[in-house]
């Protein structure tokens, strides 16, 4: 059998991971804790002491933040770990995604114009969406996104992380 890892260039070292353009920088982080949770969000969110979760408009500052993923299922981050018990518990499902997921970290004046060239989003839009999934398509791959003080973050699947970085690679000035 041929070896096709061969055809594949090694992913970065994450965490030290960096890309730095003329105006937008990228880092990587691996948060403690990730989970999905559907159901009964609001009880999940009260419980883990998170606020309500963001879409890709609204901007997050906080260490421990709630993503919409749909109108009842969210993407919990925090750079602590949150105690919950994965599985089903009543009216809601929790799954742990600790290691399954990276967070590319995209900040600098030129991070918009970047944003542009992967998606069709409309970043520059003021309508309130307040249901508005955080989840779209960006270089042809699944993101959660989330607007972060003046960058943004994009959440990855780990297994497609390489390819995200390869794409910010070709696409940075």
């Amino acid at each position: 059998m041929h070896d096709r890892g061969a055809f594949w260039s090694a992913p970065p070292t994450w965490n030290t991971a960096e890309l730095v353009g003329r105006d937008v920088r990228v880092t990587v982080h691996a948060p403690r804790s990730i989970w999905i949770a559907s159901g009964d969000v609001d009880a999940v969110l009260r419980a883990c002491d998170c606020a309500a979760p963001v879409g890709p408009r609204e901007v997050c500052t906080a260490s421990r933040y709630a993503l919409r993923l749909g109108p009842d299922r969210v993407l919990l981050i925090s750079e602590t770990y949150i105690e919950l018990r994965a599985g089903w518990q009543t009216g809601v499902a929790l799954s742990e995604l600790h290691d399954g997921m990276l967070v590319f970290e995209m900040t600098g004046p030129g991070g918009r114009a970047l944003l542009a060239q992967g998606t069709e989003y409309d970043f520059e839009s003021t309508v309130a969406r307040p249901l508005e999934s955080s989840r779209m398509l960006f270089g042809g791959l699944k993101v959660a996104m989330m607007r972060r003080g003046t960058g943004w973050r994009l959440h990855v699947e780990r297994l497609w992380a390489p390819a995200l970085w390869r794409w910010l690679q070709a696409h940075m000035d």
